[in-house]
């Protein structure tokens, strides 16, 4: 009974140290080790009890995945994980909704480069001429998924 408490202390614990350090050695060390639970629970109690565990194994496993998606971007270490732009919004909008709008060159755009459109970092194509990285620009025409712009 102590080895298959032991076993399912350890998964666990492993799968946490898996948030922190990435490389899914501990994430696989720790289903491991739940799946040996398992199987001494099988051989040691029967298989009622084994499917039990498992069954719970299972159970706690989604409902812990759920929570985790839910709390885990907003918490302090989760937020250090992601990238925040200041000034940049992650949805992106459709192309054609950035006709007529005016922003920013983020490069230098020979004739294509990135600039800053209501927000978002977009790909954009010059009508031609050179505009330098920091220049007030407007989206003069959207063909498809090009957006074209002209400095203001």
């Amino acid at each position: 009974m102590t080895e298959i408490i032991t076993f399912l202390i350890a998964g666990i614990v492993l799968l946490v140290v898996e948030i922190f350090l990435p490389g899914m050695i501990a994430g696989i060390l720790g289903g491991i080790c739940l799946l040996v639970a398992v199987v001494l629970t099988f051989t040691t109690f029967g298989p009622e009890e084994g499917f039990i565990l498992l069954f719970a194994e299972l159970v706690f496993a989604v409902i812990l995945f759920s929570l985790w998606l839910k709390f885990f971007p907003k918490s302090r270490v989760g937020r250090a994980f992601s990238i925040d732009l200041p000034g940049v919004t992650p949805a992106m909008p459709s192309p054609g909704d950035l006709a007529g709008a005016t922003g920013r060159a983020l490069t230098v755009l020979r004739p294509s480069g990135a600039a800053l459109i209501n927000g978002h970092r977009v790909d954009v194509t010059t009508e031609g001429t050179l505009i330098e990285a920091g220049a007030d620009i407007k989206v003069a025409k959207v063909e498809g998924a090009r957006i074209i712009v002209r400095r203001l």
